[in-house]
């Protein structure tokens, strides 16, 4: 379960997404010699789509074995 504030306004253009599998699986692996991979300021599409979310183990399956 995921609590949020509700109170929290994003600007323009931007979405919030926690840290995690399903967020790892969508950004680029690419540290820039951080150790951390770039969560902030990165370009995306947001679309909508009719396929299910995937739970954990099935998302690591598809994508990483």
């Amino acid at each position: 379960m995921l609590f949020i504030n509700t109170n929290y306004v994003l600007g323009h253009y931007q979405i919030f997404i926690p840290r995690g599998p399903w967020a790892n699986a969508i950004i680029s692996s690419d540290s820039f010699c951080t150790g951390s991979c770039k969560y902030k300021n990165m370009g995306a599409y947001i679309k909508p789509s009719d396929d299910d979310v995937l739970e954990c183990d099935e998302l690591i399956k598809k994508y990483y074995c």
